[in-house]
C-alpha cells in the first residue's frame, strides 16, 4: 500500500478560504472538490457568494463629476526638499471610481498619495489628478532654495556695507587731503606775504637811509672848513664837532645816533650836533628802540 501524497496548499482549508475571498469561482470549485466541510456549509457559502456576485452586477456605478485640489498651508514659495500635503475632494462623495492618476509638469517634483515632494530643483511646477476622464484643477507651486537665497542676500548685504565703508573712507581721505592742501597753501601764502612785507620794509628803510645820507651830505658841504678843525677828535661821535639845525626838521618820531646808540626827540638840541653818517630817523615805539639796543637821551628824555 503506497503512502498518501501530501496535500497542495490550495487543497487545504486556508488555501480554499483565500481563493474564496479573492477569486471565488475557483475557490468554490476547490471547496466542493477538496473541502472537508459538511454539505450544508458548502451550500450556504455557495449561495452567499452567488448572491454577492449577482448584487455587484446590478449595483449602479456612480461616476465622478469633479475633483478639487487644495493645499492647506498656501505659500507664495516653498523650500526645496519639502513635503506638501494636498486635500483631494471628489464629487460626489459616493463616486465608485477612486482610482486617481497623479500628474506633474516635471519629473523633479513628485506627486502621489495626496502629497507633493518638491525635490531639489528651483522653479515653477504644476500638479493635478485625473479619474474616469475627469481632470482636477491645476495647482501651481513655486519652489526655491531658501538657504541659498538667504546666503546670497547676506553676501549682498555684506558687500553693500563694505562698499559703503570704502566710499566713506575714501570721502574722509579726500576731505582730509583737501584740508591739508588748503592749510599748506594758506601757510605758503602767509610766508610769502611776510617775505614781501619784510622786503618792502627793507626797501623803505634803505630808501630812507639813502635820503637821510643825501641830506646830511648836502648840509655837510655847506659848512665851513673850519668846522672840521674845531676841538674834538673828529671821529663822528662828538656832538660839538657839528652844528646842523636842518637835522631837527623831520616828521619822524625819533632821531637816532647810530654811533652812540641813543635816540632823541627831533627838537632836542643834540640832534643838530649828530654827524651825518651817524644820523637816522625812526617811527618805531620807544620800547622797540630800546629792545634794539638804543637808550633814551638824558637831555630830552624821549
Amino acid at each position: 500500500m503506497s503512502e498518501a501524497e501530501p496535500q497542495k496548499w490550495y487543497q487545504k482549508t486556508f488555501g480554499i478560504i483565500l481563493l474564496l475571498i479573492f477569486f471565488f469561482p475557483i475557490g468554490l470549485y476547490l471547496m466542493w472538490r477538496y473541502g472537508k466541510w459538511n454539505k450544508t456549509v458548502k451550500i450556504v457559502v455557495t449561495a452567499a457568494l452567488v448572491i454577492i456576485g449577482i448584487g455587484s452586477l446590478f449595483t449602479p456605478k456612480v461616476k465622478v463629476d469633479s475633483i478639487a485640489l487644495s493645499i492647506p498651508d498656501v505659500q507664495e514659495e516653498y523650500d526645496i526638499n519639502t513635503n506638501i500635503p494636498v486635500d483631494i475632494v471628489i464629487t460626489p462623495e459616493d463616486a465608485t471610481s477612486k482610482d486617481l492618476e497623479y500628474f506633474t509638469s516635471d519629473e523633479s517634483v513628485t506627486f502621489e498619495n495626496s502629497e507633493i515632494e518638491t525635490g531639489s530643483e528651483e522653479g515653477s511646477y504644476e500638479v493635478y489628478v485625473q479619474a474616469d476622464g475627469v481632470q482636477s484643477n491645476v495647482i501651481t507651486i513655486n519652489i526655491v532654495d531658501i538657504a541659498a537665497r538667504e546666503k546670497a542676500e547676506k553676501e549682498a548685504e555684506e558687500k553693500r556695507l563694505a562698499e559703503e565703508q570704502a566710499a566713506k573712507e575714501a570721502e574722509e581721505k579726500a576731505k582730509r587731503e583737501a584740508e591739508e592742501k588748503a592749510a599748506a597753501e594758506a601757510e605758503a601764502q602767509r610766508l610769502a606775504e611776510e617775505q614781501a612785507a619784510k622786503e618792502q620794509a627793507e626797501k623803505e628803510a634803505a630808501t630812507k637811509a639813502s635820503t637821510s645820507t643825501s641830506v646830511a651830505a648836502v648840509a655837510a658841504g655847506s659848512e665851513s672848513q673850519s668846522s672840521s678843525n674845531s676841538s674834538g677828535s673828529g671821529d663822528g661821535s662828538n656832538f660839538n664837532t657839528y652844528d646842523n639845525a636842518q637835522q631837527q626838521n623831520t616828521s619822524s618820531s625819533y632821531v637816532l645816533n647810530t654811533s652812540t646808540m641813543k635816540f632823541h626827540r627831533p627838537s632836542c638840541s643834540s640832534v643838530k650836533k649828530i654827524a651825518p653818517q651817524n644820523y637816522s630817523t625812526s617811527n618805531n615805539s620807544r620800547e622797540e628802540l630800546i629792545s634794539q639796543g638804543y637808550s633814551p637821551c638824558g637831555k630830552c628824555n624821549p
